[in-house]
C-alpha cells in the first residue's frame, strides 16, 4: 500500500476537532465429504482446539499486547485536517445537526466488505441501538451524511438468548459511486476501544477516536487490481499483526481471506482477537471471507451477522430447485468471480453444493465473457502434502474444476503455503496467517498424481496484480524463516487467461 495521511476527527460534544494520524494503508483515485475420513484430521483438531484454550488462558497478556498496539495505531497525529462540508443527507429526516451529536462507542470499528464499482458496504457493531451518522466524500472532502439504518441484534451464540454481552450491528450500503475511486469516511462524534487492563471491552474501557478512514470502490472489468489472499490466523492475534504489517507494504485494493478467522467462532474472539489487531486495515481495504472450521455452524452465529456471503441464489438442476447453503455464494470484482464456498458442509459428488457450483460455473462460462477470471475457494485443501488433505471430494471436486477451466483454487487450513498445478487448474494452500505453523511441508500423505511446484512452513500472504489477460502472484513471507527474511518472494507464478469459448 501506498503511504498515506488518514485524517482523524476527534469527537466532541459541541464541536468537531479535527486530528490526524499517519497510516500505511493504500489510497488510489481511481453425503461423502471427507470431513472425517481420517482419524488425523479429528486428532489433529482435537489438539489445536485444546492448545488453543491452554495459549488463551495461560498467555492472555500477549492478546493484551496486540490490543494496545492496535489502540495505540490511532494516537499519532499530524497537521493536515480534510475539508468538512456535510451538503448531502441520505436516509435522514432531512438535515442533522452534527455539532451536537453526542459520543457514541462503538466496539467494533467500521470495517468494509461487499465493495463495487458503484458502491460499498461498510458495517461496525456497538453495544446499544441509538442514532450513528457516517460521514463520507471523496478524498479530502467530507460531503455526504448517511444515517445509519436501525441496528439488528448480534446474539453472542446459536441460541435466540439475548445478554449484555449481546452487540449492535450497524450496516450501511452507499451507492451511486464512481468506478475505481477512492473516498474518505468517519461517523460522526465515535470513539472505538483501546487496550483495557482488565483485558476486556466495557462501557469503562478506554476509547480513543475512531477518525478518518477510507476506502476504494472497485475498477470496471478489464482494468488491472491488486489482491491479498491469505488465512487460518485462529487463535493468534499477536502473530497476525505482522501479516498484516508486511501486507500494508504492498499495493491491495481487495482481500480474500480463506477461513478460520477466530478460534472458536464466538462474538468475543471477532471483537477481540480479530477486529482489535486487524482495525487498521480492515477499515480501508475491503475484504471477502470464507468460514472455516473454527467459525463455528448454526443459526445466528457472529460469522454470518460480521461477514455476510452474497449471491446465494438457488438454481435449477434436472427440474430440481438446489440451494447452495447460507455461506456459499459469489461475488464479482473487476473481470474476477470468486466463488465462496463452504468446506465445513458436503462437497462430494451428488451434493447440493456441488451442483449448485457446478450450475453456477456453466452459467458464468456461457452468460458472462466479461468474466475474464475464474477463482474458487474453500477452507480444507483438496490438494496438500502436509496432511489433512480434503480426501473425501477431491475427485468430485477437480473434474469439476477441471471441466469449467477455474484459473485459482485457494484454500487453507494447514498452516503453510503450497503451489500445485494439476490439469491447468492452479491450488494454493495459504494458511499462514498466524496460527501454529506446519513446519514440516512433507507430513502428510503424497499422492503420484499431485504435481507440487513450492511449499514453505512460514507465516504469509499472496499478493497478486490482475490484468485483463495475465495476472502475476508471488508468496510473500511475512516473517523470518531459514529460507529467508520477512517481505522477500516464497514462491512467484503467472498465468494467463484461459480459452473457454469451446465450453460455450
Amino acid at each position: 500500500m501506498k503511504k498515506q495521511p488518514v485524517i482523524f476527527l476527534l469527537a466532541a460534544l459541541s464541536l468537531f476537532a479535527v486530528v490526524a494520524c499517519t497510516s500505511k494503508s493504500k489510497v488510489k483515485t481511481r453425503p461423502d465429504n471427507g470431513l472425517h475420513a481420517e482419524d488425523t484430521i479429528r486428532a489433529h483438531d482435537t489438539h489445536v482446539r485444546d492448545t488453543g484454550r491452554q495459549i488463551k488462558d495461560a498467555g492472555r497478556d500477549r492478546i493484551r499486547d496486540v490490543r494496545e498496539v492496535a489502540g495505540d495505531a490511532v494516537d499519532a497525529t499530524n497537521d493536515a485536517p480534510p475539508a468538512f462540508e456535510i451538503t448531502r443527507f441520505h436516509g435522514c429526516n432531512g438535515p442533522v445537526d452534527l455539532k451536537s451529536v453526542p459520543v457514541r462507542n462503538f466496539i467494533i470499528a467500521p470495517y468494509l466488505i461487499l465493495p463495487k464499482t458503484n458502491g460499498i458496504t461498510i458495517q461496525w457493531e456497538a453495544m446499544d441501538d441509538g442514532p450513528a451518522y457516517l460521514l463520507w466524500g471523496k478524498k479530502g472532502h467530507l460531503t455526504d451524511c448517511t444515517c445509519a439504518p436501525k441496528p439488528r441484534r448480534i446474539p453472542i451464540d446459536s441460541t435466540d438468548v439475548t445478554t449484555p454481552d449481546d452487540g449492535w450491528l450497524y450496516s450501511v450500503t452507499l451507492t451511486g459511486l464512481q468506478p475505481y475511486t477512492t473516498y474518505d469516511y468517519t461517523l460522526a462524534n465515535a470513539r472505538v476501544p483501546k487496550a483495557n487492563p482488565k483485558n476486556s471491552i466495557s462501557r469503562d474501557a478506554e476509547w480513543v477516536a475512531f477518525g478518518m478512514a477510507h476506502f476504494t470502490t472497485a475498477p470496471l472489468p478489464g482494468k488491472p487490481f491488486n489482491l491479498v489472499v491469505y488465512g487460518d490466523n485462529q487463535p493468534f492475534a499477536l502473530e497476525l499483526k505482522p501479516v498484516i504489517d508486511q501486507i500494508m507494504k504492498t499495493d491491495v485494493d481487495l482481500v480474500l481471506h480463506v477461513g478460520d478467522i477466530v478460534h472458536d467462532g464466538t462474538i468475543e474472539e471477532f471483537r477481540y482477537d480479530y477486529f482489535m489487531a486487524a482495525s487498521p486495515f480492515t477499515r480501508n481495504v475491503p475484504h471477502l471471507y470464507i468460514a472455516g472450521n473454527h467459525e463455528g455452524h448454526g443459526l445466528k452465529l457472529p460469522f454470518d451477522s460480521f461477514f455476510p456471503v452474497p449471491n446465494r441464489k438457488p438454481v435449477m438442476v434436472d427440474g430440481e430447485q438446489v440451494s447452495p447453503g447460507p455461506r456459499t455464494g459469489y461475488f464479482d470484482y473487476g473481470n474476477v468471480r470468486f466463488f465462496l464456498l463452504d468446506s465445513e458442509r458436503d462437497m462430494g459428488e451428488g451434493s447440493d453444493q456441488l451442483k449448485w457450483l457446478n450450475a453456477m460455473l456453466e452459467e458464468t462460462v456461457k452468460k458472462h465473457p466479461e468474466i475474464t477470471w475464474i477463482f474458487a475457494s474453500w477452507h480444507r485443501p483438496t490438494f496438500t502434502e502436509a496432511g489433512r488433505v480434503f480426501i473425501g471430494p477431491r475427485e468430485a471436486l477437480h473434474k469439476v474444476m477441471k471441466h469449467w477451466k477455474v484459473d485459482v483454487v485457494w484454500n487453507g487450513h494447514n498452516h503453510l503455503y503450497e503451489h500445485f498445478l494439476q490439469d491447468g487448474v492452479v491450488y494454493i494452500v495459504t494458511g499462514g496467517g498466524g496460527a501454529l505453523l506446519n513446519l514440516d511441508v512433507n507430513g502428510g500423505t503424497t499422492y503420484p498424481e499431485d504435481n507440487r511446484i513450492a511449499a514453505e512452513g512460514v507465516y504469509h500472504f499472496v499478493h497478486g496484480t490482475i490484468g485483463k489477460t495475465k495476472a502475476v502472484f508471488q508468496a510473500i513471507r511475512a516473517a523470518d524463516s531459514k529460507k529467508g527474511k520477512a517481505g522477500t518472494v516464497i514462491d512467484t507464478f503467472t498465468i494467463y487467461a484461459k480459452d473457454r469459448s469451446s465450453l460455450r
